[in-house]
């Protein structure tokens, strides 16, 4: 059992880790990834390893390390639903099989929380007892916690049973184990072929106790007990450059070796420095630049279904194979075919993609870049339909504004991740004018809005379009957040496409900007004076106005003014734009005549006044100025005789309406005597409580006397003052500032009197 444990280790460290770099789910290998286990035949000494030795900057040498035949147990790891026993296993990512031990399978899950053991199978025969036993651990039993790095802890403890039969009884053991998961160093390991810069230690520290049982028929009797306490150590490193574990050594809790290590390693000749040894092929990186990416389908679609040279040595793993080339067995561009046929079965075809695929983005050299230069043909994109929020938006990918041939372009788009949703960006090839027989690959990173593309013809015919050739087509889904006006920069680059020869065309780069546009929502309001109408704009979105009056008229700008040559019910249409949509809305406009309100003032210069009217909807005018004089002006000027106070009437009319107002004013003739004599006439007592006496003391010329309330309304008029006093009674006003005004010849002078009854 110890002995499957220990294989389940293996599978579980495939992941990236370079420094104090965090590793998780997305470093796990593909099916098919071969793993290589050593064997320590020395008993070990030359592998102990010093708990002590574990900090930020280690060097752990295991130069002297035995290192095994390249096929000495050598497993692979496979789709579990191709193994014989998988379906006992539904929630199994991978499973594998052990060699070593015959007719055993083991079963692991992976996901972004951690790696675990889901159990395993074995049937045969093993020191004279015949096994059949099923072991499901219900939890699974972790085998690493993702995401994990340099000081990670975690605690873990899972409970396994297995059931099988022994020599015809049924028999069962329980598994219970407490795990101390520890990222305790990480630093330097050197093995037998190489240094490996940055690895991270993961110490494993296990308690397990078994319990073992044999049901003779009466039910299952313990049989046995054991309790251990063990550490494992595994040295990871970069997993998309070297197979991954390094290393994995055991210790009891004496730190004594038990004789098993893991180790990975390249097939012979193929070493990973050295990056002049063009007699090696890396899978998925077809044109020797080495690194795998989507420039490399190029190669494929130039070369489709030809055959070269099969490799003794067929793996899509990211390793370096020893591959030799035939003679004369190379294309237009220099690249020899062994390169192109990356998983080297002998036929180039798209079964080499999936090679490509899987190891995209990996490096184990130099990367490729993107070129601008004016006599370049342009790589660029035309908007098939304007954006607008939540709208399907399609960007066509074109090549070169003038007349082109290509066979062939691989290129990368960045995208604002803001303009679009979530997992709604990919690309379609249908239309694309590189025809129907074709390969094609795109890679998107949906939480960074970059694609990396690539598109290749099979048919050995170079394609030719003037202005349109369209490579292939953005899609996305616009963010229904996006606000009118917003401005966003799309990049293309590309390192260049190629002719059907394999000769290369360099392609400029561009970033060009598109704008959203939200639909338009048409709306106005108006109000009507007269004749006039004024119409404010209250749409939403729009770019472009125009506005249909419903009498023949119409205006382009946005809040326009309209004069209607007669009265009526009119219907007021307006039509507006911007470039993703269009909207009209209508309303009935009443051209009609209100009804009138008077109104006036006055100013006076002497026995002149200068009559002002500030009636509304007025369309005539009669005034009748107090002294028996009319006028039908809007804004008269008229002359009194004599000093007075006067009631002026205007009536105002429109064809609808009229209103009449009536307003006292007061008109004088101010000569410097007669005001002064005017001004010592005695009005008194003062307050009052209703007898008022006006004394004329001196003043001889004519006197009348009217009583103005605090408004200035008169609320008491007495035409003629005779004799040198006269008495005036108030008593029936209100309590309250009353003015005195006396009114002379010449002038008019005004006294405050105040009347308290009580």
């Amino acid at each position: 059992m110890k002995r499957l444990l220990q294989l389940a280790l293996i599978l579980t460290i495939p992941f990236i880790a370079v420094g104090q770099v965090t590793i998780t789910d997305e470093a796990v290998p593909l099916y098919d990834a071969l793993i290589l286990e050593i064997i320590d035949q020395d008993g070990g000494s030359e592998l102990f390893i010093d708990p002590a030795i574990g900090d930020s900057a280690s060097l752990w040498d295991y130069s002297n390390a035995f290192v095994a035949p390249l096929d000495t147990g050598s497993m692979t790891m496979m789709d579990p639903d191709s193994t014989p026993y998988g379906d006992r296993f539904p929630n199994a990512t991978y499973g594998i099989e052990l060699l070593e031990i015959e007719n055993t399978w083991g079963y692991f899950s992976v996901d972004s929380t951690g790696v675990r053991w889901e159990g395993n199978f074995h049937f045969g025969t093993v020191l004279g007892i015949d096994f059949d036993t099923t072991s499901i651990l219900t939890p699974p039993e972790m085998f690493m916690p993702l995401p994990f790095t340099y000081g990670t802890l975690v605690y873990d403890t899972s409970v396994g049973e297995a059931y099988g039969v022994a020599s015809g009884f049924p028999v069962k053991r329980k598994t219970v184990k407490e795990k101390i998961f520890l990222g305790d160093a990480y630093g330097t390991l050197i093995t037998p072929d190489r240094t490996f810069p940055d690895v991270i230690r993961l110490k494993t520290t296990v308690h397990q106790r078994d319990s073992d049982y044999v049901d003779f028929g009466g039910g299952y009797v313990l049989q046995s007990n054991s309790d251990d306490w063990y550490n494992i150590y595994q040295f990871l490193v970069n997993a998309r450059l070297e197979f991954p574990m390094v290393m994995q050594v055991w210790m009891t809790d004496t730190m004594d070796n038990m004789a098993a290590s893991g180790y990975y390693r390249y097939p012979v000749g193929c070493e990973f420095y050295d990056l002049g040894n063009d007699t090696c092929v890396w899978a998925g990186d077809a044109n020797a630049d080495n690194q795998a990416d989507h420039y490399d389908i190029l190669n494929l679609g130039i070369h489709y279904n030809d055959t070269t040279l099969p490799r003794d040595y067929i793996t899509d793993a990211w390793v370096g194979v020893p591959a030799t080339s035939a003679a004369g067995d190379t294309t237009g561009n220099g690249m020899n075919r062994y390169h192109i046929d990356v998983n080297g079965d002998g036929i180039i075809d798209s079964s080499d993609m999936a090679a490509i695929m899987r190891h995209f983005g990996v490096s184990h050299g130099k990367s490729s870049g993107s070129s601008n230069n004016p006599a370049n043909p342009d790589l660029y994109f035309e908007l098939e339909n304007d954006i607008a929020p939540g709208a399907t938006v399609e960007l066509a990918i074109m090549a070169g504004r003038d007349t082109i041939s290509m066979y062939g372009i691989g290129f990368e788009v960045k995208i604002d991740k803001n303009l679009y949703q979530t997992n709604t960006l990919s690309m379609d090839w249908s239309t694309s004018t590189l025809g129907s027989n074709k390969l094609t690959m795109d890679t998107i990173s949906d939480s960074t809005g970059e694609i990396w593309a690539a598109g290749v013809a099979t048919d050995k015919a170079d394609k030719t379009a003037t202005g349109n050739f369209e490579v292939g087509r953005l899609t996305f889904t616009a963010n229904s957040g996006l606000q009118n006006g917003d401005v966003f920069c799309i990049s293309l680059t590309s390192s260049g496409g190629v002719y059907s020869d394999g000769k290369t065309i360099a392609m400029n780069s561009t970033c060009d900007s598109v704008t959203v546009y939200q639909a338009v929502s048409s709306n106005f309001t108006h109000s009507v004076l007269g004749l006039t109408a004024q119409f404010t704009d209250a749409s939403s979105n729009a770019t472009e106005w125009k506005w249909y009056f419903g009498d023949g008229d119409s205006s382009s700008t946005q809040d326009p003014t309209h004069v209607y040559g007669a009265i009526g019910m009119y219907n007021v249409t307006l039509t507006v734009t911007n470039p993703i949509s269009t909207d009209t809305y209508s309303d009935s406009v009443d051209i009609s005549y209100q009804a009138v309100s008077a109104a006036f003032g006055y100013s006076a210069n002497n026995l002149v006044v200068t009559f002002t009217d500030s009636s509304a909807y007025a369309e005539s005018w009669i005034w009748s100025f107090g002294d028996g004089s009319t006028d039908t002006t809007q804004n008269p000027t008229h002359t009194y005789a004599t000093a007075n106070t006067y009631s002026v009437q205007l009536v105002v009319t429109n064809p609808v309406s009229s209103d009449t107002l009536l307003k006292s004013i007061v008109v004088t003739d101010v000569g410097i005597n007669d005001h002064y004599q005017l001004a010592k006439i005695k009005v008194y007592p003062n307050p009052t409580k209703g007898q008022v006496i006006i004394d004329r003391n001196e003043y001889s010329n004519e006197l009348r006397v009217s009583i103005l309330n605090h408004l200035g309304q008169v609320v008491l008029e007495q035409s003629e003052v005779a004799g040198n006093r006269a008495n005036l009674s108030i008593d029936h006003l209100e309590d309250g500032l009353y003015f005195i005004q006396l009114i002379g010849k010449n002038g008019v002078a005004n006294k405050k009197i105040l009347l308290l009854k009580e």
